[in-house]
């Protein structure tokens, strides 16, 4: 075959590979537009519970309102924090990156993994989808507890490794999750989603019982079951998954559940008895 016949091969196949992608997009957004007229027509049925950020903020709110932390540590939202900075505390970030603009958002940065000791002793300790990607939670529990005062609080969004959609990454494996993501859900940020998950003692039973072994007291665990937009690309995907998750949080199966929001509390110090005279 001469090399004009080779070249007109290698751009045949360009083509077909082009038109290929482009038919897989046209039917993954003809899906979620679908999806999405649903979403409004039944909203009590496949509407979110509010949005886990939103959740999580209420309950920061909670914490704040109640504890008056004068610190704060934001864990791994690089230039997206849930908080914003205030005169009430010191709010700092805490990331594996620096990105731009964190130096304006937080008062101060801290350039670590949160699996590494905390210098400086926080009030408030939060995270925002964050403990899935580490790979030692171990290490982290222990880290956050060393890094809080006395009476400091933890409060942490998280998904759950048994819900569907973690499933679906847990079996194809951190390299494939990228390609994934990028076929299936083109619409999301590449910058915020599709970093590498680990799921490490990543539900409501493990992780509760790695922050009471870890010291923590008052643990509270508020599931939450709504994660069908993940599903989006595919219509009869996205009803079967809803339905699964109705089920689980009407019966209140917290082991399917889609995340949770888990609050901690590090015990006050105590006072040595005094000796009677």
């Amino acid at each position: 075959m001469s090399a004009t016949g080779i070249d007109s091969g290698k751009t045949c196949c360009a083509a077909l590979k082009r038109h290929e992608k482009q038919l897989v997009k046209s039917i993954v957004n003809a899906n979620k537009e679908i999806c999405d007229k649903l979403t409004i027509r039944f909203p009590n049925f496949f509407r979110s519970e509010g949005g886990h950020k939103n959740r999580l903020k209420e309950s920061l709110d909670k914490v704040i309102a109640s504890q008056h932390p004068k610190k704060i540590l934001d864990v791994g939202s690089a230039n997206r924090p849930i908080l914003e900075r205030s005169s009430e505390y010191t709010l700092t970030g805490l990331d594996i990156e620096e990105l731009s603009g964190c130096d304006d958002i937080y008062d101060q940065f801290i350039l670590q993994s949160i699996e590494s000791p905390i210098d400086e002793k926080q009030n408030l300790i939060y995270s925002n989808a964050v403990l899935e990607h580490v790979p030692d939670n171990k290490a982290a529990a222990n880290s956050m507890f060393g890094g809080l005062t006395p009476g400091g609080f933890m409060v942490h969004y998280l998904p759950c490794k048994n819900h569907p959609y973690a499933l679906i990454l847990r079996l194809v494996g951190k390299k494939l999750q990228k390609v994934i993501i990028r076929k299936l859900r083109p619409w999301a940020s590449l910058s915020t989603t599709g970093y590498p998950t680990y799921f490490d003692y990543c539900s409501p039973g493990q992780m509760s019982k790695l922050w009471k072994t870890t010291g923590f007291t008052n643990i509270e665990v508020i599931p939450l079951y709504r994660a069908n937009g993940y599903f989006k690309f595919f219509v009869p995907l996205f009803l079967l998954v809803t339905a699964f998750e109705n089920f689980c949080s009407r019966f209140d199966i917290r082991y399917f559940c889609s995340g949770m929001i888990i609050i901690a509390e590090k015990p006050a110090a105590t006072v040595p008895p005094t000796e009677s005279s």
